[in-house]
């Protein structure tokens, strides 16, 4: 029992320092990209978008362009003032047409003339900057030697974390600290229930915007340091699909944006770096019922899953979650998920890769504690329910799993916990 329980803390200890780490670091530069990327779209929405001002446009583009890619390659091999990296990245943007930058960020604009006319400017520079830097500051770094800062990039300009349930903390201060770059939590749903809808629109022609070309194709299963990134992003995935499923299922889904078309697109990953990329988008960007048909497809919810027929009404279950402004509707909506799952594999699975990364960015009622000691405390409430012979859908299992909610909204941080939190509330002022 003392052993189970040092165990327990162990790894407690060990996943809230990870948490903290990347809290310092990885989630600083995203949040200060993003605030970035965010102040130079409202300065690019002041513009009057005529032949005039195309000069202050294409500034402003590449400004931007300089700053977010610096910042990334800087972050990314950990150096201030190293002569080499510094002269590489210079070299690096001067591959860059930023005429054909701005060309292209125009014509984004134009193609959201339907948004702009419904709904006035709000956002729209900010999709469209976002996206344009996302496709082209990866294929800059790819066509100079910038192989793994590319796949870094790629990930840090992504609008969402990696969500996995074990970087819960992050996805909370993200959430939280981009409702403060948007000004209030209201603006910043406004932005997220129009963005999907937005990048359906967009395209951009990636080739034309660099001077310097290359046929290098990025294989990350054939480079190990490309390997250990993404084991470290956390977004390597054991899938037997090939990249032709999963681009028929994100157009059956309307989630074949900008981003999932410039990664079937480009000339410059191979078909295995295409499938991982493509999977990651789609982890941290569908709702709730997609994702879990999207999980069942990819099998890891295990092939009981998707081989019986429940597979919709566990999505729709899942979708509920939206819904939840309360913990007891919380509560009530797992219950309803427990009594519509086949095992407890697939209820933990979707509760794990769905229901928790969700809460991380949309639960209002959730505390940042309330929110850990749910990510934490799954460990032991899942090894004790395998321990029990009992189904999935019993009254025994219920109780346990109402039993862990009550628990995690009532533990109490320990001290090294406390000084943690202070650490993740600095994050969020």
């Amino acid at each position: 029992m003392l052993k189970r329980s040092i165990k327990y803390l162990s790894l407690l200890i060990l996943l809230t320092f990870n948490s903290l780490v990347i809290a310092n670091d990885e989630l600083n530069l995203r949040l200060d990209i993003m605030s970035s990327i965010y102040k130079t779209s409202k300065k690019l929405e002041s513009i009057d978008n005529d032949i005039a001002n195309h000069q202050e446009i294409e500034a402003l583009l590449k400004q931007e362009y300089k700053k977010v890619s610096r910042a990334i390659i800087i972050s990314h091999f950990k150096v201030k003032d190293h002569k080499g990296i510094i002269g590489r990245i210079e070299n690096s943007l001067k591959s860059v047409n930023y005429v054909a930058l701005k060309k292209q960020y125009l014509k984004m604009i134009k193609r959201l003339q339907k948004f702009i006319r419904q709904r006035g400017i709000n956002y729209i520079s900010y999709v469209a900057l976002t996206n344009l830097l996302q496709v082209t500051i990866p294929t800059m770094l790819m066509i100079n030697d910038f192989n793994t800062t590319a796949v870094f990039a790629f990930y840090v300009l992504s609008d969402l974390p990696s969500y996995f349930y074990y970087r819960a903390g992050e996805s909370y201060i993200y959430h939280r600290k981009m409702i403060s770059i948007f000004g209030d939590k209201d603006k910043y749903i406004q932005y997220k229930n129009e963005q999907q809808r937005m990048r359906s629109f967009l395209k951009v022609d990636n080739d034309v915007i660099f001077h310097k070309t290359s046929d290098l194709t990025i294989s990350i299963g054939q480079n190990s340091k490309l390997k250990n990134i993404t084991d470290f992003l956390r977004i390597t995935h054991k899938s037997s699909l090939s990249l032709v499923d999963i681009i028929e299922f994100a157009k059956e889904n309307n989630a074949y944006d900008s981003i999932a078309r410039f990664i079937k697109d480009t000339k410059h990953y191979d078909k295995n770096t295409k499938t991982l990329l493509l999977i990651h988008h789609l982890e941290t960007s569908l709702l709730p019922n997609t994702l879990v048909k999207f999980k069942a497809l990819l099998g890891s919810f295990s092939k009981k899953l998707y081989s019986n027929q429940n597979i919709e009404e566990v999505a729709n279950a899942s979708l509920r979650i939206q819904g939840a402004t309360t913990k007891a509707e919380l509560e009530k909506i797992l219950i309803d998920i427990a009594s519509l799952s086949h095992s407890k594999h697939q209820f933990f699975s979707i509760y794990q890769e769905v229901i928790l990364p969700y809460l991380a960015n949309h639960s209002k009622y959730l505390k940042l504690e309330d929110f850990r000691n749910l990510s934490n405390n799954i460990y032991k409430f899942k090894i004790d329910s395998n321990r029990v012979n009992d189904e999935v859908t019993s009254g025994t299992f219920r109780t346990r799993l109402k039993n862990y909610l009550q628990d995690s909204y009532r533990t109490k941080s320990s001290r090294c916990l406390n000084k943690i939190d202070k650490i993740f509330n600095k994050l969020l002022k």
